[in-house]
């Protein structure tokens, strides 16, 4: 009887510690379930402060730190919000959905080898298919963010068969009146001369990313313009350029680049182009931009010196989509430039030298996933600096053009295009009059 006597201050004391240990879980319970309360109604900031309030209290019981990091993140308090799920996954290691919302704090944190593995880890478990859907969301997610920092190789190669009603852009009429020489004639290449004709078109780019906001890039493209039965107009040019692009902010981004160009014409160098651009592009908000351009480029011809020269654009676009036809892009642009020649004579002001300008507006429409349809109507007006020696006039054309495409995609780099266009030339000096008609066949291949 002693003994049992003895043993009674034992018992009391642990079922006061028992008594008080009950009392501790009711209220770390109270707490976590109006954290987890908050979160149901979307209060996250609210359930934040309740938890950083009991922080002291009840950091280390592992629901408290579940629905507290939960709260953190949520937030906007990223990283103590991982602190809080560690703790938990510390005492409970197994606990999945822990670790799946730790998996997204590293996420968030741009932490992806961290993310990935817990992502993968609550995947090998077999969860439910909506938590299986969520993580592949995010595992898709961290694959364009790891890529979007890696050197790109984009390429292309196209092949374009088609038939054009005015090859060499040229007049219809052989015969020409000329206030100094009287009737003229032309000679037959110098009038319009209709034939088919296939295009090769091939390019590669290297982009090479510095930082998450500037991009240096490299490039080559090449276009071979072969007309049947008229190889005095066939064309060869090749392209380089190397630039870079720099985002200024989510709704600011520059880019400048060098150019370097080489247009040979029957089989010999015709002309070549140095020159730099750049552009200002500004999102007005989700459905608009604006585009400001600008180029200096300098024209060395290979045997007419009087058309040497330095050219000067500027431009301004205007891209905006619009609920036609489902979802449409409406894209506008106006451009000015002068053609200023490196000889200051009568010949180069009246051949070369001009003020031009021009606009054109596009619009673009899905049919549906792999079908684009795209018409584009443009005007250009050029203006010569003084009278033609011959017409004793100074020169000025006007320009129109029409084109329609469209372009089928059924691959993820395979892309059928059919295109059609109307342009039409006039001039207040009659040789240069114009008009032609085209249609086009062409296949694209690209790689990325």
């Amino acid at each position: 009887m002693k003994q049992y006597v003895r043993l009674l201050p034992s018992l009391v004391l642990m079922g006061a510690c028992a008594t008080g240990f009950a009392q501790t879980q009711s209220e770390a319970q109270a707490v976590w379930q109006q954290i987890k309360g908050l979160l149901a109604q979307g209060q996250v900031q609210q359930a934040y402060e309740l938890g950083q309030k009991n922080l002291d209290v009840w950091e280390g019981t592992p629901d408290f730190d579940y629905y507290y990091g939960m709260a953190a993140i949520d937030a906007g308090y990223v990283a103590e919000g991982s602190f809080a799920l560690e703790r938990v996954l510390y005492q409970a290691p197994n606990f999945q959905a822990a670790k799946l919302e730790l998996a997204r704090a590293y996420y968030l944190m741009k932490q992806y080898p961290l993310a990935k593995r817990h992502f993968k880890a609550v995947l090998d478990v077999s969860p439910p298919a909506s938590v299986i859907e969520r993580i592949n969301t995010f595992m898709a997610l961290i694959e364009q963010a790891e890529n979007e920092h890696k050197p790109k190789v984009l390429a292309y190669f196209e092949v374009i068969g088609g038939h054009d009603s005015n090859a060499n852009y040229a007049p219809a009429s052989e015969t020409f009146n000329s206030p100094t020489l009287g009737q003229g004639e032309l000679t037959d290449d110098g009038t319009a001369q209709s034939a088919w004709f296939n295009d090769t078109l091939a390019g590669i780019g290297y982009y090479k990313p510095i930082n998450k906001q500037t991009t240096l890039y490299s490039r080559v493209d090449l276009a071979e313009h072969n007309v049947n039965q008229s190889h005095p107009f066939d064309s060869f040019t090749y392209t380089i350029q190397g630039g870079v692009i720099h985002k200024l902010s989510d709704d600011d981004n520059l880019s400048a680049q060098l150019i370097h160009q080489q247009y040979h014409v029957d089989g010999g160098r015709y002309r070549e182009l140095n020159g730099l651009a750049g552009s200002w592009m500004h999102v007005l908000n989700p459905v608009s931009s604006l585009q400001l351009g600008a180029s200096y480029l300098n024209f060395i011809y290979n045997d007419l010196n009087n058309k040497d020269a330095e050219e000067y654009n500027l431009s301004l676009g205007y891209n905006r989509q619009v609920p036609w036809f489902g979802t449409s892009l409406i894209q506008a642009r106006l451009s000015f430039g002068q053609d200023d020649p490196n000889e200051d004579n009568e010949i180069t002001r009246s051949t070369t030298e001009k003020d031009f300008w021009g606009m054109s507006l596009t619009h673009k429409t899905a049919l549906n996933a792999k079908v684009i349809l795209t018409s584009t109507l443009a005007f250009l007006n050029s203006e010569y600096a003084e009278d033609d020696l011959l017409f004793l006039t100074a020169r000025e054309d006007d320009s129109l053009s029409f084109e329609m495409k469209a372009d089928w995609r059924w691959d993820e780099h395979w892309q059928l295009s059919l295109a059609a266009g109307w342009r039409e030339q006039d001039s207040n000096i009659e040789i240069y009059d114009y008009d032609r008609t085209y249609g086009q066949l062409g296949v694209r291949y690209e790689y990325y």
